[in-house]
């Protein structure tokens, strides 16, 4: 299993001081923007895992929550009968790698073929509303990599919080952490379809 990971670039230049920070047209102070991307390469075909990864029912996910589910559909949908749009599930705090994931619930929509890969949308978001965690939007994607191996790559992006040591903490701490709970998601996704 390889990981890569990159990392956004640093912001540009700071404001001269005194400025108040570099603001919106509205007047907004304008918040960090961080790029995530990780991936794992499965020991199954594609011709295996496209089946479970295109299902609309997006079983895989309601398998990895163990039961903690959320489902949404269309108001008044007959949910045995319908897709939902969005399922989501809970997944508790734990360490990976030493390095500390929060309490995340994570929610995905309905899959889709793009290309020669299938991409499923999807977000993450605290439990704990205090949390210095950020909400992460991102997309997962199956890929063919040959006649027994697949990836299944995680791309993410997040912006820091809007307090004043948002930026900073970011730099620091907030993107290792992001950085550890999708590594997390990865490998739970990967002990569960390998």
């Amino acid at each position: 299993m390889r990981t890569a990971r990159h990392k956004a670039p640093e912001p540009g230049p700071a404001p001269p001081t005194g400025s108040g920070g570099v603001r919106t047209s509205t007047g907004a102070p304008r918040r960090h923007a961080a790029f995530l991307h990780d991936f794992v390469h499965l020991q199954r075909s594609f011709s295996e895992l496209a089946p479970v990864f295109a299902d609309q029912s997006l079983g895989w996910l309601v398998r990895l929550g163990h039961g903690n589910t959320i489902r949404s559909g269309p108001a008044g949908a007959d949910p045995s009968t319908t897709a939902p749009s969005d399922v989501g599930i809970v997944l508790s705090a734990k360490s990976v790698g030493g390095l500390p994931t929060p309490a995340i619930a994570v929610t995905a929509s309905a899959p889709s073929w793009q290309g020669d890969r299938i991409l499923i949308p999807m977000t993450w978001t605290p439990i704990m509303v205090d949390t210095a965690f950020p909400r992460l939007e991102g997309d997962l994607a199956l890929s063919d990599l040959g006649e027994s191996t697949s990836r299944l790559s995680l791309s993410a992006r997040y912006r820091a919080p809007l307090r004043p040591y948002g930026s900073a903490f970011d730099r620091f701490a907030m993107h290792q952490i992001a950085e550890s709970t999708m590594r997390r998601f990865l490998l739970d996704v990967e002990e569960a379809v390998c």
